[in-house]
């Protein structure tokens, strides 16, 4: 799934990332009420699988800056 997410363009990305969050939350917010038997760590780990995408893709390290670059 990384590798499709560092693919999409900024405004691809953007509505995928909120479209996640409000998933996580929604299982969140669904288990709390008791209305489904599962959802805590489903909903937190999709929160925080998001943000460890967004945080891969935009302040991760790129390997080709080092000056490491073949010819």
């Amino acid at each position: 799934m990384q590798k499709w997410f560092n693919n999409l363009s900024n405004s691809q990305s953007i509505p995928v990332t909120i479209i996640l969050i409000l998933v996580g939350v929604y299982f969140f917010y669904l288990r709390n009420t008791d209305q489904i038997g599962f959802g805590y760590f489903i909903g937190i780990g999709i929160v925080i699988e998001t943000m460890i995408l967004n945080y891969k893709k935009y302040f991760g390290v790129d390997n080709n800056k080092d000056g490491d670059e073949e010819e």
